[in-house]
């Protein structure tokens, strides 16, 4: 998917990488008791999740368009991404029971959050590499 010959795809990541980043950064900041804001990171899940549909969407047009050499990485980058996404989404589901945000997040929730935010610098650091590195998504000159 493209406008004006931009790939959409690096546009659209920025979206669910700030919500679920922010997400994480509360999830921490309640844990270690400085604040307690679980809503608000309740709130950054729903909204990364729901962003990273259009980045999943954009991302699978680009990689069907990627050169041979470049799948691998490609393939690579977007296991871990769908998997950050599926962390995220287990972090948003055990915290809410009946469609309703649980108060207070048990550890399962925090270490769901972690995970994904690790994973999902992995994963950006492929995309970055596939964008920087070898140009993929680039219109040539």
């Amino acid at each position: 998917m493209r406008i004006a010959g931009h790939p959409m795809h690096p546009a659209m990541v920025h979206f669910p990488t700030a919500f679920w980043s922010l997400a994480t950064l509360l999830d921490g900041l309640n844990l270690v008791g400085v604040t307690h804001v679980p809503t608000e990171a309740w709130y950054c899940l729903i909204l990364g999740s729901v962003a990273a549909v259009l980045a999943i969407a954009t991302g699978w047009y680009e990689y069907t368009r990627l050169d041979k050499q470049l799948v691998k990485l490609g393939s690579r980058h977007m296991i871990l991404m769908c998997t950050v996404w599926v962390l995220y989404l287990a972090a948003l589901f055990s915290r809410t029971q009946h469609r309703v945000l649980v108060e207070n997040p048990s550890i399962t929730t925090y270490v769901l959050s972690a995970a994904g935010f690790f994973t999902m610098l992995v994963g950006t650091w492929n995309g970055g590499h596939l964008v920087y590195r070898y140009g993929a998504g680039r219109v040539p000159d």
